[in-house]
């Protein structure tokens, strides 16, 4: 953060950033002091500011086990684990029945871990995401697939009418369009072998594309094909979404944070219509612009998804015994 008064504060001082806009403030930030402000040569001072995310970062003994384990209980003991207070937690969303964590046998951890890690593995397991929310708490949000319409307060479009309330204009837009060889055919979500030696897997198909990337992928918390087959379903929807994400560059928009919906038209990129589309990630450029990357469209990738039942498993052993 780049002030120009002198900033009376150390590291670890509470700290809140508000924004004002046509006489009205909005809570940006809400967070602490990372390290002592430093001056440049013109003046300037910079403060670095963190939100309740770095203490995810700390490197924590943790020697436990998790048996049927709900993914809620799981994330609330890792913000145990890094020792995010109370007053700084927000909601968890429930990831349903089929992510369990240590439904067949237990998932043991004995030694030194970077509790973000730890965090992020089980995320990238269940589909959700950290969300830090204006007022400072941490949250832990399904990652969402589909833009949902209704939510959207924005809306972002070449030649925007300043007059219609909500609606946007940018400085650029960019988009990346790929063909068949960048959208993925097929899918395959497995886990690791279990003590009974059966490996838990799901392989989904889009059943009418032609060529096209077949993708798979190991995640350690997988214990049932259940688990499994949500995940690839889950997975060959989120990438083949990739070739409709587009960029912009924007005047500064406070209120947006990733995983909002907001609306999006631009007939050179070839949306003539109005579309929802999925905040993925903003971050600020400059004092007053910001980059957005949005991942425009509802529909899912063309074809019928197919499951493709995985093969029984078929374990033999040989031993030499010297004599």
């Amino acid at each position: 953060m780049v002030i120009r008064e002198y900033p009376d504060c150390a590291a670890g001082d509470d700290a809140t950033v508000t924004l004002t806009l046509n006489d009205e403030t909005v809570t940006f930030f809400v967070g602490q002091v990372d390290s002592r402000p430093t001056q440049d040569d013109s003046g300037v001072w910079t403060v670095n500011l963190v939100d309740a995310q770095h203490l995810l970062t700390k490197t924590k003994t943790y020697k436990t086990s998790w048996r049927n384990v709900s993914f809620t209980q799981a994330c609330t003991k890792l913000l145990d684990l890094a020792g995010i207070p109370s007053d700084l937690r927000g909601t968890i969303f429930d990831a349903g029945s089929d992510f369990v964590l240590g439904p067949k046998y237990a998932i043991t951890f004995k030694g030194e871990y970077v509790v973000l890690d730890l965090l992020n593995a089980l995320l990238d397991w269940a589909g959700g995401s950290i969300y830090v929310s204006p007022d400072g708490k941490i949250n832990i949000i399904a990652a969402k697939i589909y833009p949902n319409d209704d939510e959207a307060q924005y809306t972002y479009c070449y030649g925007a009418d300043y007059a219609n309330a909500g609606e946007l204009g940018y400085t650029s837009a960019t988009r990346t369009i790929g063909g068949f060889e960048g959208a993925t055919r097929s899918y395959k979500a497995a886990g690791p072998r279990r003590p009974d030696r059966q490996i838990p897997d799901a392989t989904f198909t889009i059943a009418d594309m032609v060529g096209g990337k077949d993708e798979e992928k190991e995640y350690q918390f997988i214990q049932t094909e259940d688990c499994a087959k949500a995940v690839a379903r889950r997975e060959i929807v989120r990438l083949n979404r990739v070739s409709t994400e587009v960029q912009l560059d924007a005047p500064l928009n406070a209120n947006l944070r990733p995983g909002d919906t907001v609306l999006f038209r631009d007939p050179l990129l070839q949306f003539p219509d109005t579309q929802g589309a999925i905040v993925l990630t903003v971050s600020t450029n400059g004092d007053s612009g910001m980059a957005l990357l949005l991942s425009v469209g509802p529909k899912p990738p063309e074809g019928s998804l197919t499951l493709v039942p995985p093969p029984k498993p078929n374990f033999s052993f040989t031993f030499d015994r010297q004599p």
